[in-house]
């Protein structure tokens, strides 16, 4: 794969394209209206397959969107605001505890099957008669 263009002509060429692909994705989502430099590269180097510096990119998003990038560079935009927790975290945490308890409790319960078999096959052989030799 080729990491860099040479000439001014593949450049261009490979902004144009970018641009092409932005506006069919804004055609159906507006989700990159609040992507940032780097996330607007990766999206477009991984979605499209499109090899473009991310100056470049950014020069022409800026262009397009110069409310979105004000937002961005006074901070104004919104992080994730669909959940509030306790304490810093305790998603994480919960998360955590919760597949941990899931594999305790499923250890529990087979060490539980385990030693009832064992106590049963005890009593058997307790209550079968025993030759003495």
């Amino acid at each position: 794969m080729k990491r860099r263009f040479r000439t001014t002509e593949e450049r261009t060429e490979a902004l144009r394209k970018a641009i092409d692909f932005l506006e069919t994705d804004l055609r159906r989502t507006q989700a990159i209206r609040g992507f940032g430099r780097g996330y607007l590269w990766n999206y477009v180097r991984q979605k499209a397959g499109i090899l473009i510096s991310q100056n470049r990119l950014y020069d022409f998003y800026r262009d397009v969107f110069p409310e979105e990038v004000q937002k961005r560079r006074e901070g104004n935009f919104k992080h994730r605001t669909d959940f509030s927790v306790p304490g810093p975290n305790f998603l994480f945490l919960w998360a955590s505890l919760s597949s941990n308890m899931r594999y305790h409790r499923t250890r529990k319960r087979e060490n539980d099957h385990r030693k009832r078999e064992e106590r049963k096959e005890g009593m058997k052989v307790r209550n079968c008669k025993r030759k003495d030799f």
